[in-house]
């Protein structure tokens, strides 16, 4: 039954919209389309009340779900503490699952405690492992081999000028050489292996111990059998999946390595161990390493995440893993788990006026090209769900405004990413003094935040723009090849991990990632695919078939070593109608060193054998490639906007985010045909009929955009669609400023409500008569009575100017609206009164000043067991020396006609 329920719970919430659905309807956002949040259990001190209670205030914020991550304690709460797995743990989870499922939420958890997976009962053979090859000196019987403390031996091998090798494992004894020196002065190597000293980081109670090895699935098998022998007895709803957080492992081995390698290439590693240290020439070093890596790859997919994937289906779950960081393919890594899940990590730096900033760095946004290997997974297998981990550390902790938010979200949902999970909410008793239970390295999502009333708007948007991507199919028109093994083919290091920090090292410059850019560029959509997911492909029509998803063109960029493999199954499709394009020359060589002559003839064999021309292209120019496939840019994607495509029944549907710096209103021709145009704001549910054009017998929609601003179009290929225009706003004359005199009454918050004040001069309340004002964290609401100023327009922009950091407007007691994200404008239609006009603006501040005054005050609020609290540069957190930051209401707030234009 748990099986069943998860299956339904994953895929029902994704399948294609009816035919006849009303264009200018919302999807219903339930559980899978709302965002989701991680939510660390301190100490697993949980209690049943304050379960249900922490619960509720999430799903009232609109949250759809929890990933619960039990870590260390809070001091002074020891006797509190739940030990991982025991009954009493088992019990709170259970309702947990229950109260979210009576919630409409759903629950993910990890496989263990804290990160990655270990625990007390990992034993040494069963522990992350590190290899180290090195030379050694030996001259004389009774020489040490250089073993160190806690190493174990695996091989013990002499080199011979003439190229023989011995090997002289069994002649060690207590790290010491007992044999006979061979003749001929050889060169010596060992090769050990030892525990990394990885443990499982922020682990919780009864969770703390060594890291697993994540290459053996024997260890895989025993630890998985302790969880078990634990969760057999958990008696709640089931969980949605279980989790893998980003691989942040610290090993490089397994004891069975030596005999996987063999098996996989054909040739004994321990007669290599100078090219695997880096010594020879340099083709041979990066061919053998290659060969290392793959194995490690390889061991990594199948006996530790494929393995795991396994499990979970047999608790009636799910799997979602991080891939990102491991030493393997990633597109496999992510395909290999039912939710693929990226992350963003770090401030980023959007260009849209006003986003605040952290002043500690200047980063570049995330790297689209980056994100799209878990959606490209996902697309090419079939997989509904793409979560990210979102927002860590997105600015320093208490500073992080909503605001910022948007445009990281707003560039996932453009990389295909459809299910989101923030980082992330700490669980916190009711009683828990203020800030309540935290975690360091999080954007603070949690109800003791100032501007919590205003997340359900945040959440409320996230959830129509997913509801909207998750009840359509990929449209990409562009299968983009991989080559990992270049990635592979490289004599320096030993263990290559493609994380999402390090772009530079593996990624960018690459051709891969060139032409994955020239295709952005020229506004080509496109996913990637791995030599093992390429095997599965079928063609259809002229089109390549991954995934249930059709592809115009197959591109493989300049890569000269291609597995036999691969290249038959790229011929297989071309014979079969599939475009194949090739940048360059069909690759001449293979990779690898096993059985390198053999493969290399093999490769001559396939190469022989090649379809006629017509669908196998070996071209220099992506211009040349595409146009002869049929394959329409979108011009949308060359216009600086960030943008996706998708499919659904009746048409195609676009989400356009304008990250830029500038304001857009213009026509952009559409790649598909498009009937009629509906345009979707999911910021605030307008919805119309857009402005069209016919340019040289294709559609040209309007689209105008702010700076921070996004948008919808679902495109009918046929039906003609009959409903109210979409209203191009454009000012009818000239901005009128609300002026006068202000009340200003602080409502919520602490430590202390400030006195009520009045001001004329909109400015930061840190600077209101009452000095509480400075250290307040919480809402104030600005009240102004106005006239109508003499135009009657057909609507009202009216803009707030510097909002700091957000709000919620009320005009003659009517909500007009939450203003979170940039720009701080709300247009609406109702006629002003001719006099007397009640405008009420309630403000929410960040935590910064009430923080920091706590830290000048020397509070004890950082009661944390383990990493207790760090800033974003991972030192000691002091707020003490920050200077008061801007909070409130600053204005202008201006009130500008409009017309339709």
């Amino acid at each position: 039954m748990r099986l069943l329920l998860a299956t339904v719970l994953l895929v029902g919430a994704c399948l294609p919209a009816p035919a006849e659905s009303d264009p200018f309807t919302f999807p219903k956002q339930g559980t899978m389309a709302k965002p989701w949040t991680r939510a660390w259990w301190l100490g697993s001190a949980v209690d049943k009340a304050n379960l249900t209670t922490w619960l509720e205030s999430l799903s009232a914020a609109g949250l759809g779900g929890v990933e619960i991550v039990p870590i260390y304690g809070v001091k002074g709460n020891e006797n509190n503490n739940l030990q991982h797995l025991s009954p009493e743990w088992l019990a709170m989870m259970a309702h947990t699952t229950n109260e979210a499922a009576r919630l409409g939420m759903g629950v993910d958890m990890p496989t263990g405690t804290g990160w990655p997976f270990g625990g007390p009962t990992v034993t040494l053979e069963d522990a992350d492992a590190k290899l180290t090859v090195a030379k050694v000196e030996l001259t004389k019987t009774g020489d040490a081999v250089g073993l160190p403390e806690g190493g174990t031996l695996h091989a013990f091998m002499a080199y011979g000028a003439d190229g023989a090798v011995l090997d002289l494992t069994d002649q060690v004894e207590d790290g010491k050489f007992i044999g006979t020196l061979p003749e001929g002065a050889p060169a010596f190597y060992a090769a050990y292996y030892r525990f990394s000293g990885s443990l499982v980081e922020r682990a919780g109670p009864g969770g703390a111990g060594r890291v697993l090895n994540s290459y053996s699935g024997e260890a895989l098998q025993r630890y998985l059998a302790h969880f078990s022998a634990g969760w057999d007895h958990f008696e709640g709803a089931p969980l949605r999946a279980f989790s893998h957080d980003s691989f942040e492992y610290g090993g490089d081995w397994t004891p069975g390595f030596w005999s996987a390698f063999e098996k996989q290439h054909g040739y004994d590693l321990r007669r290599h161990l100078p090219e695997l240290a880096g010594e020879g020439d340099e083709d041979r070093v990066a061919r053998i390493k290659a060969d290392y890596r793959t194995t490690l790859g390889d061991l990594l997919l199948k006996d530790y995440i494929a393995q795991w994937t396994e499990w979970t289906h047999a608790q009636g779950s799910r799997s979602r893993n991080q891939a990102h960081g491991s030493p393997g393919n990633l597109l496999d890594l992510y395909a290999a788990s039912d939710i693929p899940e990226t992350e963003i990590f770090g401030p980023s730096g959007f260009p849209i006026p006003g986003l605040r900033k952290d002043p500690n760095f200047d980063n570049e946004p995330p790297d689209l090209l980056m994100l799209k290997f878990s959606s490209s997974a996902a697309h090419t297998t079939g997989k509904p769900l793409i979560s990210a981990e979102t927002c860590t550390w997105l600015g320093e902790h208490f500073q992080v405004a909503l605001s910022q938010c948007k445009p990281e979200i707003d560039q996932l949902l453009a990389a295909g990413i459809n299910n989101i999970a923030y980082h992330g909410t700490p669980y916190s008793p009711a009683d828990a003094p203020w800030p309540g239970w935290l975690f360091y390295a999080s954007v603070h999502f949690a109800p003791s935040n100032p501007w919590w009333d205003d997340f359900k708007f945040l959440n409320a948007y996230v959830a129509r723009c997913q509801a909207l991507l998750q009840e359509c199919t990929p449209a990409n028109d562009v299968l983009l090849y991989f080559p990992i093994n270049d990635v592979w083919h490289d004599p320096k290091g030993l263990r290559k991990q493609l994380t999402v920090h390090n772009i530079d090292q593996w990624l960018i410059g690459t051709p891969f990632y060139d032409t994955a850019k020239a295709l952005a560029a020229m506004g080509h959509s496109f996913d990637y695919v791995s030599d093992t997911i390429l095997q599965g492909a079928t063609v259809e029509r002229g089109r390549v078939l991954l995934g249930g998803n059709p592809y115009a063109v197959l591109v493989i960029p300049e890569t000269p070593r291609m597995a036999p493999e691969t290249l038959g199954q790229l011929f297989k499709l071309a014979e079969a109608g599939a475009t194949v394009a090739f940048l360059g020359k069909v690759p001449e060589d293979v990779p690898g060193f096993g059985n390198l002559e053999a493969r290399r003839a093999a490769l001559k064999a396939v190469r022989d054998s090649r379809p006629g021309a017509g669908q196998i292209f070996e071209a220099q120019a992506l211009e040349t490639v595409l146009s002869g496939a049929g394959v329409a840019p979108e011009a949308l994607a060359t216009s600086g906007l960030s943008m996706i495509r998708l499919k659904h029944a009746e048409g195609w549907l676009y989400f356009v985010a304008n990250l830029t710096a500038q304001p857009v209103d213009d026509f952009w021709t559409l790649a598909t045909p498009a009937r009629s145009v509906v345009l979707l704001d999911a910021l605030n549910e307008r919805r119309g009929l857009a402005q069209t054009e016919t340019r040289d017998r294709a559609t040209a929609v309007r689209i105008a955009l702010e700076p921070g601003e996004s948008c919808f179009l679902r495109t009918y290929a046929e039906r003609e669609i009959a409903g109210a225009a979409w209203p191009y706003w454009q000012p009818a004359g000239e901005a009128v400023a609300v002026e006068g005199e202000w009340d200003v009454t602080f409502f919520k918050g602490g430590p202390e409500l400030p006195e009520t004040y009045r001001t004329v001069t909109l400015e930061s309340w840190t600077n209101a008569p009452d000095e509480e004002a400075k250290r307040f964290g919480g809402a104030a609401r600005y009240t102004i009575n106005f006239d109508a100023p003499g135009a009657k327009p057909e609507a009202w922009r009216l803009e707030l100017g510097k909002v700091c950091e957000s709000a919620r407007v009320t005009l003659n007691g009517e909500f007009l609206g939450c203003a979170w994200s940039l720009p701080a404008t709300l247009t609406f239609t109702q006629p002003l009164r001719l006099k007397a006009n009640c405008l009420e603006i309630d403000v929410s501040n960040l935590a910064a000043n009430r923080i920091a005054d706590m830290d000048r005050r020397k509070v004890n609020w950082k009661i944390f067991e383990e990493i207790n609290f760090v800033n974003i540069q991972y030192k000691t957190f002091d707020a003490g020396g920050w200077p008061l930051m801007d909070s409130g209401l600053l204005g202008p707030v201006r009130l500008v006609p409009l017309r339709k234009g």
